[in-house]
């Protein structure tokens, strides 16, 4: 099987976080900050390191980074932790349903307003029509790049607009964090959200919540954090004030490796790699009577290693279906996004998605470029 698959969450994984995966299964049983016992500082410490290396990444301090169980988790704690009762908040047309579903729960339960900022092709076009919208925005939720097309958001340039007016900026970087430089965007917003199990490399059932500035998160979910116990409330300190409850600290430790792995290759060496194998499918799938591609040809810095297409008359989850028999895995549908599709003229048949990763080849494109080209006919 030749897995494209990579923006739903990476695979094949690094050995070393398979293998820390097993080491935490069979050595570090204990419950972190639960116990004072050896075991559990044991595992308190190697928690510790993760979050170091984290925020290494991320170029934050340790305590501004919190575990989360994926991207999701991440946005609705983030979401529902800022956002107050009759806020206008800002998110695009190219968001995923991690960001629409809680802004619309509180657009329905606390009446805030919702402005949607279209992303044109011109990033001086997205510019102008933000100076249309910004006004009295206190809080804006932005893709780093859409799931579904591989659009690179020119968040930077929105983000510096919006935090002029006083706005807080929390970031999606579900297709992102591990591939572009994380440490610069968290320089122009205030919280991001990322999962642990793609571009990071570590197991499902991971996630981060970075907080860039000093910003207040309101817990979302309460309970105990092995500190404090006698006190009714919530702890006031980060990261215990967003982390309660038993840690997952087998996907942790798995990707405390993945962040390793991902470290290891020199900035932007992943990045130009995934953007040299789209361009590649880009090419061979342009030359196909009967496939459509709803983006312009990647450029670099403005696409990331996601690619969208159609077959004409033939739905996109059957051609997946197809494409799946012969041995390549990709996803076909909506792609949990329908606000992206809406706007993208794609949402009745929706797409086919290649996601590439570290491991894949131009041979496995070259091979799915000609399995696509059988289903065109």
């Amino acid at each position: 099987m030749v897995y494209l698959d990579n923006g739903a969450t990476t695979f094949p994984k690094p050995v070393t976080v398979s293998i820390a995966v097993t080491d935490a299964v069979e050595h570090f049983g204990g419950n972190p900050g639960r116990s004072g016992h050896r075991l559990s500082m044991r595992v308190m410490e190697e928690v510790f390191t993760t979050r170091v290396l984290a925020a290494g990444l991320f170029g934050v301090s340790p305590e501004n980074i919190i575990f989360t169980s994926n991207c999701t988790d991440s946005l609705n704690k983030a979401i529902l932790g800022i956002v107050r009762p009759g806020d206008t908040v800002l998110t695009t047309t190219l968001e995923h349903n991690a960001v629409w579903r809680p802004l619309k729960q509180l657009e329905k339960q606390q009446g805030i307003t919702i402005r949607c900022l279209p992303i044109r092709e011109r990033t001086q076009d997205t510019l102008t029509e933000l100076d249309r919208l910004a006004d009295g925005v206190r809080v804006a939720v932005l893709t780093h790049c859409s799931n579904v097309f591989g659009t690179i958001m020119p968040v930077k340039e929105i983000a510096a607009r919006l935090k002029e007016k006083g706005a807080v900026v929390i970031c999606d970087t579900a297709c992102t964090a591990g591939v572009l430089d994380m440490r610069a965007l968290a320089g122009q917003v205030d919280v991001i959200c990322a999962p642990g199990h793609k571009a990071l490399y570590g197991p499902t059932g991971t996630g981060l919540l970075v907080r860039c500035s000093d910003v207040d998160i309101r817990p979302v979910f309460s309970g105990g954090t092995g500190m404090d116990s006698a006190n009714p409330y919530s702890p006031d300190t980060y990261p215990e004030r967003l982390e309660c409850g038993t840690l997952n600290t087998v996907g942790i430790l798995g990707l405390r490796e993945g962040i390793r792995f991902v470290s290891g290759f020199k900035p932007g060496e992943i990045y130009d790699r995934e953007f040299a194998l789209i361009r590649r499918a880009y090419k061979g799938l342009a030359q196909l009577p009967g496939v459509i591609l709803p983006t312009p040809v990647p450029e670099p810095g403005k696409q990331a290693g996601i690619l969208s297409f159609q077959v004409k008359n033939v739905p996109s989850e059957e051609v997946c279906a197809q494409l799946n028999r012969a041995g390549y895995a990709l996803r076909g549908g909506l792609h949990c996004a329908p606000a992206a599709h809406r706007f993208m003229g794609t949402m009745q048949d929706g797409t086919a998605r290649i996601s590439v990763g570290v491991f894949n080849k131009p041979k496995h494109i070259d091979g799915l470029v000609r399995e696509v080209a059988r289903i065109a006919g």
